[in-house]
């Protein structure tokens, strides 16, 4: 919180005030009084993240700021008649608007923050602390440091891990803020400070004080934080378990830190201690315009009822446009989970696979070790006492090992030497399939782009609900960036999983005519609300008595698994080339008609191996329903398309093509490697509105405005020439 006097207080939250604004460059002043129309001032925060601090302003005059740093203040008068002002520090103009119409000019500046949006280009001395990196980034952007205390910050970094990545100066302080537990802004002396949440109320505000509020169900206490390396899942958590069991999970995960990734097991206690604990109302409130709070204060806000909640203040918009507004807000933190039972965990040892990326010699390396005192499966005649959710436990009464799924202990089919498998290193680096001399990467080019993406991401963060993207391949080198988008999609072996394309041709068998060779090979898609809640793609394939079939590439010798998530009556089975046998496609203590996930692991026989996937005939009326229906390579956690399949809701790019159809007309464009058409399907059936081939070319209309010319190949010397004029039509004929 902004220190101001117990007299600024009371004058900021009297019924009548008197309010002045000004805006300086150290030469000019322009106050509200005269020329100043308006000004913001935004703050955007959250946990374990830096704050850039946005100002705008509107005023009259011809004054130009562009590229120069102003200072933005808020006074009031108290009751001694004089000002008290708010310096709420230096903010560098980067956007100059001048209205003609109303002689006005608009600005827009950031906090000196914004210097840090700039190539990490330090050379310190190696090891250093983490508060001597942040002093030398200080040093070099001529930033002051408000203290050197912080959280870890006496820790070791051995190396340089951030120039070959070319990170900006935000980015090393975003990960030094994570690796601190710490929010990181620039208070109003325009010092940079590291600051945590803390328990300590620091003011409680009245129905007086507040305009409207909106307050939702509290989040927390944060328990649990996971230092994760993505996409393995690597994790290395530390939890409360007492605290789980009272409020349920709550977890706060940081993914591929490069300052803690080396020794995250050190690292992660501090930053535990840091966060544990944190528990707040998320909410938004319009107050009267106090002006003196911070991004991580701590207060109290009370409803019209007289009911107090504690809040944690995390964005802050303060407007002046003759009277003061502001509105704070804080969110629920971003939520995941992570599935403890494969993690590491603080006072455990755990067999663990790792990645690690050497970022100065540019390879990467899979690392599999086996740690001390490995995470071992409860052995014992009754249930393990408060169970999470994929806890496992070998049940010495019948020999069977059982998983929690959050309602009840089911069985699996796992086997004690199931859970005691581990790869070797070279096996390791077979199954990920990383080889270093295969890996090139473009650090400036690559930084260019992500910098780019979070700027973007930064200013559009409201509007943005989903991204998903896959990229096959990344080829990158010290020199060059080769993006080699060699299938869009994902790495799903199996076509057309979920008939998104709208047909399920991939899982059928055809005759040389085109014929199904089996009647029964069939089925039908669905996109109901039912598959679209409990589904990642949102469709799926019905067979009721019948089955599908695909066959797909595969190494022999190598390591797949068979996923999908499924709701059947009657008997589902899963038949795989190579192994003998029907598969039941269950979950242990299956319900009948209920939907379950189902996982099975196999080695490959051959180059090519075929599924197929049968509802036995029951003369019940048996069915099954199918859903993000996955076979890869290694583990699979979820739903993702084949290479080279991009479907969406009216579009469709997959190896026959690309299509597109309206939403709102009867219309459709393809384009394959044979034509480019244009179809009217108000009738059910496509009718050719316009179609090219290498061959012809078939239009139902067409206009030429200016010129239709008719003429042998590259031959205008030998044309006919349609010309419109303003009374008619002139027809040349060039012999």
């Amino acid at each position: 919180m902004i220190t101001v006097s117990d007299g600024f207080k009371n004058a900021m939250k009297a019924s009548a005030r008197e309010l002045k604004a000004l805006l300086t460059d150290g030469v000019d002043e322009i106050t509200d009084v005269d020329d100043l129309q308006s000004i913001k001032i935004i703050s955007e925060g959250n946990l374990c993240r830096t704050v850039m601090k946005e100002a705008q302003a509107t005023f009259f005059g011809s004054h130009d700021y562009l590229d120069t740093y102003v200072n933005i203040g808020i006074g009031v008068k108290k009751v001694d008649t004089t000002y008290e002002y708010i310096n709420y520090g230096a903010f560098r103009v980067v956007e100059q608007n001048y209205d003609k119409e109303n002689e006005s000019i608009t600005i827009k500046a950031y906090d000196r923050m914004y210097e840090a949006l700039q190539v990490f280009d330090i050379t310190p001395t190696y090891p250093i602390t983490m508060a001597g990196l942040v002093t030398a980034i200080c040093t070099e952007l001529g930033w002051t440091l408000l203290s050197d205390v912080f959280p870890n910050s006496t820790r070791t970094i051995e190396s340089d891990l951030f120039t070959s990545q070319k990170m900006s100066y935000r980015d090393v302080l975003n990960q030094i803020a994570e690796a601190s537990g710490s929010i990181i802004y620039f208070d109003k002396d325009d010092k940079l400070a590291f600051r945590q949440v803390s328990d300590t109320i620091l003011e409680t505000l009245t129905t007086d004080d507040v305009n409207s509020l909106k307050i939702e169900s509290v989040y927390g206490e944060l328990n649990s934080v996971v230092l994760s390396r993505q996409p393995q899942e690597d994790n290395i958590v530390q939890k409360d378990d007492e605290s789980i069991v009272t409020y349920g999970l709550n977890e706060f995960k940081i993914i591929n830190n490069s300052i803690v990734d080396d020794d995250r097991e050190s690292w992660i206690t501090a930053i535990y201690n840091t966060l544990h604990g944190i528990k707040y109302y998320p909410f938004e409130a319009n107050t009267q315009g106090l002006g003196y709070f911070e991004v991580g204060d701590r207060i109290k806000v009370t409803d019209m009822n007289n009911n107090q909640f504690e809040v944690v203040i995390m964005s802050i918009t303060l407007s002046m446009t003759g009277g003061l507004i502001e509105t704070i807000s804080a969110k629920v933190p971003e939520k995941s989970t992570t599935p403890y039972q494969y993690a590491g965990v603080i006072g455990q040892t755990i067999k663990k696979t790792e990645i690690r990326v050497n970022k100065v010699e540019g390879d990467i390396t899979a690392l599999t070790e086996e740690v001390a005192n490995a995470m071992t499966l409860p052995k014992q005649p009754e249930p393990p006492e408060s169970p999470e959710v994929d806890d496992m436990y070998l049940d010495t009464d019948d020999n069977v090992i059982y998983r929690w799924n959050g309602e009840e202990w089911l069985a699996t089919g796992l086997t004690e030497s199931d859970l005691e498998n581990y790869y070797t290193k070279d096996e390791t680096n077979a199954q990920i399939g990383i080889v270093a001399d295969g890996i090139n990467m473009s650090v400036e080019a690559t930084h260019t782009l992500a910098t780019s993406a979070q700027a973007l991401a930064e200013e559009n963060s409201e509007d943005i609900v989903d991204i998903q993207s896959n990229i096959t391949e990344l080829q990158i080198d010290q020199d060059s960036l080769e993006v080699a988008i060699q299938g869009i999609g994902g790495t799903n072996l199996i076509k057309n999983s979920v008939g998104l394309k709208g047909s399920i041709e991939e899982w059928q068998e055809f005759d040389g005519e085109g014929n199904l060779i089996d009647t029964d090979n069939n089925g039908t898609i669905l996109n109901t609300s039912d598959i679209v809640e409990n589904s990642e793609s949102g469709s799926a394939i019905r067979i009721d008595e019948q089955f599908i079939v695909q066959t797909f590439s595969t190494i022999s010798g190598g390591s797949y698994t068979f996923f999908c998530r499924f709701k059947k009556l009657g008997e589902l089975v899963l038949q795989i080339s190579g192994i003998t046998g029907d598969i039941p496609i269950t979950a242990g203590g299956y319900v009948d008609e209920t939907w379950a996930v189902f996982k099975y692991s196999f080695t490959a026989t051959s180059p090519s191996t075929t599924i197929k996937i049968t509802n036995v005939e029951s003369g019940t009326g048996s069915y099954a329903i199918l859903t993000d229906t996955v076979c890869k390579l290694g583990e699979v956690n979820g739903w993702i398309q084949a290479p080279n399949e991009v479907y969406g809701r009216n579009f469709r790019f997959d190896e026959d093509g690309f299509s597109v159809t309206s939403l709102t007309d009867t219309f459709k464009a393809v384009l394959d490697n044979t034509k480019l058409g244009i179809y009217d399907t108000s009738s059910g059936s496509d009718k050719n509105m316009a179609l090219f081939s290498k061959d012809s070319g078939l239009i139902t209309k067409l206009v030429a405005q200016d010129e239709l010319v008719v003429q042998r190949y590259e031959n205008s010397t030998k044309a006919v020439r349609f010309i419109p004029t303003s009374t008619g039509l002139m027809i040349a004929v060039n012999d």
